[in-house]
């Protein structure tokens, strides 16, 4: 199953800090995932950001709202400790509670944004509370770089098989595996648009092959490139297209005795995004935290 929606870890924190004097971030995850019936893979599941867990970052956002609500309390760090107001509402809530049942704190309310409504008054746009804001804005970056990249493979195509050489070298070379990217200069390459220096003396090269098609490659198109891979004694080939692979160009790649990696436009554009080929920053957000270890040299 999937990491639920970090409302579901309300009640067992809160129970889990009624059960002892004081409870760890740790004993709160153990506590959570043993009550929820996660799998080791539910837990280790990373956010798209990669620096954390989903599992542990929903914990900690359950444990930071109902410490908003005044609920629980955290006299040290990383630990929390259950308010009388927080033994209270578990009394009225044993069975599970909302975010609702949260804004009826006014401590909540003033951390969420939210208002009590006025009928006669128009509702102001709500937050959406039932995602952690990080991953708010994580959703919305994704969703952001899905339509950055059917932008660029349009953009791709607009540009044409030469700049399409130029492109996939630029790239390679961004990613670090090169330090001389060059396009082959005859027209008769045998297969071979482009070459990338691994090292300084040339002892070990890349070569590529770049196909900017309207339709999917072949089977017999890998199956060449590796021939002409053969015929320079090279050892690895990339092929990069704007489309996509056949299952028989996938299945030649692979049985190949030599290492060919296959790059279709999906997995392009990422990189591009990624390394910044073709794309530029034009907003910069900052999300800050407090720096628990500052206030510790103070103290």
């Amino acid at each position: 199953m999937a990491v639920p929606e970090f409302t579901s870890f309300f009640l067992p924190v809160l129970k889990i800090t009624a059960t002892q004097d004081q409870t760890t971030n740790a004993q709160m995850r153990d506590y959570c995932a043993d009550v929820l019936k996660l799998t080791q893979e539910d837990i280790s599941e990373l956010l798209d950001s990669g620096r954390q867990t989903r599992f542990a970052n929903r914990v900690q956002w359950a444990k930071t709202y109902l410490q908003k609500a005044g609920l629980i309390a955290s006299p040290n760090r990383g630990t929390a400790v259950i308010t009388e107001e927080g033994k209270r509402f578990l009394k009225q809530h044993s069975k599970g509670f909302t975010i609702k049942d949260l804004e009826s704190f006014a401590s909540f309310r003033n951390f969420s944004g939210s208002r009590p409504r006025k009928k006669e008054k128009k509702a102001l746009p709500e937050i959406n509370l039932l995602t952690p804001p990080n991953e708010q804005i994580e959703n919305i970056i994704h969703s952001e770089s899905e339509i950055l990249a059917t932008e660029l493979l349009d953009e791709i195509k607009k540009a044409g098989s030469k700049a399409f050489e130029q492109l996939v070298l630029d790239v390679i070379r961004e990613m670090g595996y090169g330090i001389d990217g060059r396009t082959t200069q005859y027209v008769k390459d045998g297969g071979i648009d482009g070459v990338i220096k691994e090292d300084r003396l040339g002892l070990s090269e890349i070569y590529l092959q770049a196909k900017l098609w309207d339709h999917n490659v072949g089977g017999p198109d890998i199956q060449q490139f590796i021939g002409a891979l053969a015929t320079r004694k090279a050892q690895k080939g990339i092929f990069i297209t704007n489309g996509d692979f056949t299952q028989e160009a996938v299945n030649n790649a692979a049985k190949s005795p030599l290492k060919v990696v296959l790059i279709n436009g999906q997995d392009l554009v990422k990189y591009m995004i990624q390394y910044g080929v073709g794309t530029q920053v034009y907003q910069t957000y900052e999300l800050k935290k407090i720096d628990h270890d500052y206030f510790e040299s103070i103290s």
